[in-house]
């Protein structure tokens, strides 16, 4: 494993081109900084820099490794600062209905997204334990809340000579002596 402070002597060298110049960035002697540098050589299986009197001069191996090591040094860098953000983040397990619509839960994730952009959402299963569920007020348990976040008109088909035909509004308690005709959750279909 490459040690961090290997990296950060090599990007000195190679922005400075000089050694003298980039033990002084690197607040360590010379041969601290030389020997850190065979070392990261080493372990590369390659040579970095060609030196010369008037400084360093990189090499191939070097123009490559480059941005990679930047970016290692400053992911490293941002750690830190990246694991208390997260830490202090709310984190929230909804389940989700299955037979709920694709655009309708887009649509809320959104909303949710603009309204608390550090929320650490998980989405799961409608069946599995989680801290809130979408779901349907008449299938809401005993312990729950209830906060409804939209309401949907459903339309009752029945033959003219029904006898809840022609009524304007119907209580669901009315239709639990009838039979249903449902649908199962749709699947998308792509054209060819």
């Amino acid at each position: 494993m490459l040690d961090l402070r290997l990296l950060r002597f090599f990007i000195a060298i190679y922005e400075e081109k000089n050694i003298t110049a980039a033990a002084a960035r690197c607040h360590v002697s010379q041969p601290s900084l030389s020997a850190g540098l065979r070392q990261l050589e080493e372990s590369l299986g390659d040579s970095l820099f060609i030196r010369g009197k008037k400084g360093v001069e990189a090499k191939d191996p070097a123009h490559y490794l480059y941005p990679h090591a930047v970016k290692l040094v400053e992911e490293a860098r941002r750690l830190p600062t990246l694991f208390r953000q997260k830490a202090t983040r709310a984190r929230l397990n909804m389940a989700i209905m299955p037979d709920l619509s694709r655009r309708r839960l887009a649509g809320l994730l959104r909303r949710v997204q603009g309204v608390l952009p550090e929320l650490d959402l998980t989405l799961s299963d409608y069946g599995t334990p989680a801290d809130c569920r979408l779901t349907l007020d008449a299938l809401r348990r005993e312990d729950e809340i209830f906060l409804p976040l939209w309401e949907e008109e459903y339309v009752l088909c029945v033959p003219r000579g029904h006898p809840l035909a022609g009524r304007a509004r119907i209580e669901l308690a009315e239709l639990q002596h009838y039979d249903f005709i449902e649908c199962p959750p749709a699947k998308p279909i792509s054209k060819p």
